[in-house]
């Protein structure tokens, strides 16, 4: 979790980064900016609005850690604040240089030191880098002495940030704590985040929960399915069994949640070893125990679908209670049904 209510702009500069490969300049500023509190005010909404998901990253290098530019130059900003503008010069440098493909538009880099965040309870330092890309036309109403006056100007909405990072001064051995946002397409992604930062997701709570919650929807996709003789009724049984395992626990504990949500050997013999090619082919090892991210839940909530679509006809709800749901088949008209037993209805 992120505050940044006390968060205090100490430094920022400006500078103006083209697409190296449709020839567009890399303009470096000779200073720092100065702006009046008031548009401080509005940086800090425009920067840190954004930011308040549950996510982090951390930086990362094929090397060594050292190596990655972003990762030296943040260091040497929280070692000694006094080389920030030398320091974003060279990321400035870096962000141009991977700038290089015919999608990435060029913009304004925002780099800027901060104090006074709070990020999982550690009040600490951070810096930003932050780039816009996307202008938007709006109308200035200006009065005049018989009424007024309209005109179109073009400018950045403070509402939406293109791309940003905050690097947390916390943790630096792994790689500092990051959050980072990137609203746009996927190339541009991969080169705000793979080439330039060169981030990877922490393996924290947030991201074991959400990896296991994963593990067990693949596994009723590709394993526990159709073509593997079960029932819709009896996978949406599993999904929302594993849901409220995580919804009704602070630890998860492997033991149990297999005890709970597939007690039979068969079924919890497949998704061991369903989970062991998973964790290869993604070339992670998720722990037997760990806290449960409550954020990882309800963000994974929206892929367990518990709905039993019938044709085009009928969708139908299963929320719990396997036994209160019977299938069977219509000889007469040759069509399938399913009987739903209950005792009150609304």
């Amino acid at each position: 979790m992120m505050d940044f209510s006390q968060a205090v702009l100490e430094k920022i500069v400006l500078h103006g980064v083209g697409n190296k490969l449709k020839e567009e300049p890399l303009r470096l500023s000779r200073s720092e900016l100065e702006p009046a509190q008031a548009i401080n005010d509005l940086l800090l909404r425009y920067f840190l609005s954004p930011f308040g998901g549950e996510v982090f990253y951390q930086l990362a290098h094929e090397e060594a850690l050292e190596e990655n530019p972003i990762h030296a130059a943040s260091s040497r900003v929280f070692d000694d604040p006094s080389s920030f503008y030398l320091a974003s010069l060279e990321i400035a440098r870096h962000l141009f240089e991977q700038s290089n493909h015919h999608k990435i538009k060029g913009g304004e880099l925002y780099v800027v030191l901060l104090r006074r965040c709070v990020v999982e309870g550690e009040l600490v330092d951070a810096l930003g880098i932050f780039k816009s890309e996307n202008k938007e036309t709006f109308l200035k109403i200006m009065p005049k002495s018989e009424g007024y006056a309209v005109d179109a100007d073009s400018g950045i909405n403070i509402n939406r940030l293109d791309k940003g990072c905050l690097i947390f001064n916390t943790e630096r051995e792994q790689g500092y704590k990051l959050a980072v946002v990137d609203r746009l397409n996927k190339v541009e992604a991969q080169y705000w985040r793979d080439l330039f930062l060169k981030v990877e997701q922490r393996e924290d709570a947030y991201f074991q929960t959400h990896s296991y919650l994963d593990v067990c929807r693949s596994f009723v996709d590709k394993v526990f399915n159709d073509q593997n003789q079960v029932s819709r009724p009896d996978q949406i049984e599993l999904l929302n069994r594993s849901m409220d395992y995580f919804n009704e626990h602070s630890t998860f504990e492997e033991p149990g949640f297999l005890k709970k949500v597939m007690p039979a050997d068969d079924v919890s013999a497949a998704f061991e070893e369903f989970k062991h090619e998973y964790q290869a082919q993604r070339e992670l090892a998720l722990p037997l125990e760990f806290p449960v991210s409550k954020q990882a839940v309800q963000k994974s909530k929206r892929k367990f679908k518990s709905v039993l679509k019938l044709d085009k006809n009928f969708h139908v709800y299963i929320h719990g209670d396997r036994s209160r749901v019977l299938r069977g088949r219509d000889e007469e008209t040759g069509l399938n049904f399913y009987q739903l037993f209950f005792e009150n209805e609304s």
